[in-house]
């Protein structure tokens, strides 16, 4: 005997029962209320007793209700026991092919062929016919072919449709175009879902950038950090520390901390001084645009260190790392102008560096544009200005800043002469072992302006300067005839004391 499958549909009820191939009824499914199992029954007579006896038949009479029979070869007479059994419900239906139909013609998706129905719903349909006996066979796939029985929830909605009594009639020619866009849906389908596996892996490549990109940032960070560090201990002069800090950064990637290493290896600060260690740190880091690196490796173009000399392309380099805002290169490049070293001599543009520089709190560059103020170089004479800059630096305690101040008092400019407050800047300056101030200080001495005149001390603080190659300084204590007796004070002091101890 066939499998049989019957479907009753209420307006909150769905009921389901299944005859298997030995006739034996398995189960009856309610969804909504509760679950009723009906077992072992030898007909479908018993199993709908089974359900009447178990779900109240008042119930039934007090809603509304269709019966629809799904199955391969039921006859008429389970129809008609089904009718008398359900005689007191206040509505009862056969669902056959005439009551499909209204609801098929109502759907741009379905279309009718004979006594077959075509349902199309996306990429899916239905397969609705009408046996010999009447009974209505639904089915839903992929291939009209492969047609199988409809859910649960799908008879619901059928129902839903069917109870709007909806009449309209559909062309039957309407079949070609709807397999058609079956096939166009399935072919998008398959489409969008090769499109979806190749989504995947480039995904899936991101992803994987994306974490090796996320873990090369968390590497500079560490290393920047480190650097950051490392240059705190340069300036604290603990070379010995930050010559390792820059290596350990510099193997992270750091070019930051290249740069540092190429700097430590010009001084010979925290390691053996290499020119040509310095020469190949400076110029990796200068390539990797790295403002300090092509500053220092123009600084070493320039004086020849390590390399060829050549100013232009150090005047090329000041110019890169300029750009880029490091006041180091802006100064030195406003020197490069300022004397005509490897450009055209432009005070201009000399000006235009210095200042750049000089905003941004560098010592040297204030003292430079401040000497341009008081010069006229470039720019209109203005002792006023030059001696604003001087002071910023000298508040630095920059030696060379000191130096100017007290030049400006010394000489009257811009401020009243005072030669004592300009031998206490000199002083100030002399501190730091600046031979121009020290130059300064013998001067003083040995000319008594704003302190005591004073061979003697002059001599010394000439020497001091001529001791750093001062030539100014050199000169003094090699010709000056004020100091004949200190160039030969010693001999003539040993022979004056050898004389004295004779009896």
């Amino acid at each position: 005997m066939p499998i049989q499958l019957i479907i009753f549909l209420t307006k909150t009820k769905i009921f389901a029962s299944e005859i298997n191939s030995n006739g034996k009824a398995e189960t009856i499914s309610i969804k909504g209320n509760k679950e009723i199992r009906c077992e072992g029954k030898e007909s479908i007579e018993e199993l709908i007793e089974c359900l009447y006896d178990t779900f109240n038949i008042d119930d039934f009479a007090d809603d509304n209700f269709d019966i629809v029979i799904v199955e391969s070869g039921a006859d008429r007479e389970i129809i008609k026991y089904l009718d008398a059994k359900c005689a007191r419900a206040s509505k009862f239906n056969i669902i056959s092919m005439e009551r499909v139909l209204p609801f098929i013609a109502s759907n741009k998706y379905l279309v009718k062929v004979e006594d077959e129905v075509i349902v199309t719903f996306v990429d899916m349909f239905y397969k609705i016919a009408c046996n010999e006996n009447g009974v209505v066979k639904i089915g839903k796939a992929r291939k009209m072919e492969d047609a199988i029985v409809l859910e649960e929830n799908d008879f619901a909605c059928l129902y839903h449709f069917i109870a709007n009594n909806v009449a309209v009639v559909v062309d039957e020619s309407k079949l070609e175009e709807a397999k058609e866009e079956i096939v166009s849906l399935q072919r998008k389908l398959n489409r969008y879902e090769t499109e979806l596996e190749k989504l995947k892996e480039v995904q899936k490549q991101f992803v994987a950038l994306q974490e090796k990109e996320n873990k090369k940032e968390e590497e500079k960070e560490q290393a920047d950090a480190i650097y950051k560090k490392a240059k705190k201990y340069q300036d604290d002069e603990l070379y010995d520390k930050a010559f390792e800090l820059y290596q350990q950064a510099a193997d992270m990637g750091s070019m930051e901390a290249v740069a540092g290493l190429g700097w430590c290896y010009y001084g010979g600060n925290g390691v053996e001084k290499d020119l040509e260690k310095a020469l190949e740190y400076n110029s990796e880091a200068a390539d990797a645009g790295v403002a300090r690196a092509q500053n220092n490796l123009a600084w070493m173009y320039e004086y020849g260190e390590g390399v060829k000399k050549n100013k232009v392309k150090a005047a090329e380099l000041y110019r890169l790392a300029s750009e880029q805002g490091y006041a180091y290169a802006q100064c030195n490049l406003g020197h490069m102008y300022e004397d005509g070293i490897g450009v055209p001599q432009d005070f201009t543009q000399a000006v235009e560096w210095y200042r750049k520089a000089a905003e941004q709190g560098l010592a040297r560059a204030q003292c430079n544009l401040g000497n341009m103020y008081r010069t006229g170089s470039g720019i209109e004479q203005d002792y006023d200005k030059a001696m604003k800059w001087f002071l910023k630096a000298a508040a630095q305690d920059d030696a060379r800043g000191q130096t100017f101040v007290g030049w400006m008092y010394y000489h009257g400019e811009g401020v009243a002469q005072n030669y004592y407050t300009a031998h206490s800047w000199f002083l100030k300056a002399a501190e730091h072992n600046y031979a121009w101030a020290q130059y300064n200080i013998g001067w003083d001495y040995q000319y008594g302006q704003g302190v005591e005149q004073d061979s003697n001390k002059a001599y010394e603080w000439y020497k001091k300067a001529a001791d750093q190659d001062y030539e100014d300084a050199k000169k003094k204590i090699e010709s000056d005839p004020t100091f004949a007796y200190q160039r030969t004070g010693g001999l003539f002091g040993s022979i004056f004391s050898a004389m004295s101890d004779i009896k």
